[in-house]
């Protein structure tokens, strides 16, 4: 059996094919959709929800994602008032996200405001039960297509707010906090379709950092430096 492992889809810009090509094992975007180039056009802001930002997540049709880059944001193990406080701040640090030169090479979703709302699906994959997190090599071990879905949910990236020593028990030392988090069959593949951020109510408070992560979660910078990517000789 054959995984297609699509980390992160880190090859979503010109600017970073060349670093991660040893990481990929195919010329793919985020998530699975190759980048084309076309010319840059004024960035667009972030959509919001016009639902209570207290309030749950609205009901969304399954059979459809959001066209555009779309965020959910889920507080685990600390207080849910915090969702509302990572929505704006993720939110804030987007509007700079639509900034980087490469954010309208994607023209299909990019040309759709960025949305991010509270309430996520489903839990952190890494987090289930038979699932193990293989940190300094990015790779999901153990009986992980139990999980896989048949249709992707209506989230591209899921961001879970944690408390700091439960992201360590997760990821490990890597310091990288992205992880898959929606797989689906195609064939003999297994697709990564959606992924996931983990982030402290410190690091909310980080701009910096929540702009370089989500900048990650969309694939247009690498999660760490050429020479920092794990070896995968042996695999």
């Amino acid at each position: 059996m054959r995984t297609k492992r699509l980390w992160l889809g880190i090859t979503a810009s010109l600017a970073v094919i060349g670093v991660v090509a040893g990481v990929t094992l195919a010329a793919t975007t985020l998530l699975g959709v190759t980048f084309e180039e076309s010319e840059p056009k004024p960035a667009e802001g972030t959509q919001t929800n016009t639902e209570d930002a207290s309030g749950p997540a609205p009901a969304h049709d399954q059979q459809a994602r959001y066209p555009g880059f779309s965020f959910c944001v889920e507080a685990i193990g600390v207080d849910a008032a915090v969702e509302a406080v990572g929505k704006a701040n993720i939110e804030t640090a987007l509007l700079e996200v639509v900034q980087h030169p490469y954010w309208n090479i994607r023209q299909e979703r990019a040309s759709v405001p960025p949305l991010v709302e509270i309430g996520c699906p489903s839990d952190p994959l890494i987090a289930r039960p038979g699932v193990n997190w293989d940190g300094p090599n990015f790779y999901a071990r153990g009986d992980i297509h139990q999980y896989n879905v048949v249709q992707p949910s209506f989230y591209w990236t899921f961001i879970f707010i944690m408390p700091s020593e439960q992201i360590s028990q997760l990821i490990g030392d890597a310091h990288i906090p992205h992880a898959p988090q929606e797989y689906r069959w195609d064939g003999d593949l297994a697709i990564m379709e959606t992924n996931a951020m983990f982030i402290s109510p410190q690091q909310l408070e980080d701009a910096s950092f929540l702009v370089r992560q989500l900048l990650i979660a969309v694939g247009l910078e690498p999660p760490f430096p050429e020479s920092q990517f794990p070896d995968r000789s042996h695999r």
